[in-house]
């Protein structure tokens, strides 16, 4: 029976039989129609699970508890670091400034630094004193005006915001124009920009038919004939072709 259980492990291959091989996935070689194991072993009934906290505190029952002579013990049994600023400035102050003079000064007054506590107190850094009646914290946000919302009031200040705005800016637009100055027209400009009005061009028409008069005039005036035709040009530009007489097309964003 022992033999069967170490026919699919890797005896003789990576050391002798041993009870780890059954329990190691990684000792098992794979059986032929079956699936290989997988798992490691469960511990036993008294296994904790989890991660061990190590620690000398009190535990639970200590952080319960608030024991601010404790804390001030602690920060007197520490020892505090040399302040060497307030050493330098006291040396200084005596006309001490070499480096033998300031040696021997610190020597015979050693100054610490406060304890963190002492220095982290409000009220106390800096000598900054806070008066008694003083709240610490953020103020309490105010209520919302529930009848400003009924009467849309947020949104008729918005368009008084607006109009003001707009109003701003059109005032500063027109002193713009009032304080910009003002480019003259010479001779020379006016031929620039001028156009010499020019002739429309006839109809064309064939050779032989140049002298004759047309026979149908279906324009009763000479304006509805020149209205037409504007009429015609401003409705060609929505259209295909050379000469704008094709289908409508959609315009081009």
């Amino acid at each position: 029976m022992s033999e069967d259980k170490f026919r699919y492990t890797k005896t003789g291959i990576i050391g002798v039989k041993r009870g780890t091989m059954l329990e190691n996935q990684l000792h098992h070689l794979p059986e032929l129609g079956k699936p290989m194991f997988r798992g490691g072993k469960n511990p036993g009934d008294d296994f904790v699970y989890g991660m061990a906290i190590k620690g000398t505190d009190g535990g639970v029952s200590e952080a319960m508890v608030w024991r601010e002579q404790d804390l001030k013990e602690i920060e007197k049994s520490k020892i505090q670091e040399r302040d060497f600023v307030a050493m330098n400035k006291a040396a200084a102050e005596t006309g001490l400034v070499t480096a033998k003079e300031q040696q021997s000064f610190r020597k015979n007054n050693d100054i610490r630094k406060l304890p963190r506590a002492a220095r982290s107190a409000p009220g106390k850094a800096k000598g900054v004193q806070f008066p008694s009646n003083m709240v610490f914290g953020k103020s309490t946000r105010p209520s919302t005006p529930i009848y400003d919302l009924l009467e849309h009031r947020f949104a008729d200040e918005w368009v008084q915001g607006q109009r003001e705005t707009e109003m701003r800016r059109r005032a500063k637009e027109e002193r713009f124009k009032k304080t910009s100055h003002h480019v003259y027209e010479t001779r020379a400009t006016i031929l620039r920009h001028h156009k010499e009005p020019v002739a429309p061009k006839p109809l064309w028409k064939m050779s032989r038919f140049e002298k004759v008069q047309g026979h149908l005039d279906t324009f009763g005036e000479a304006k509805k004939h020149e209205l037409a035709f504007s009429r015609h040009y401003q409705d060609g530009i929505a259209r295909e072709g050379l000469h704008h007489d094709g289908v409508y097309v959609d315009a081009n964003h």
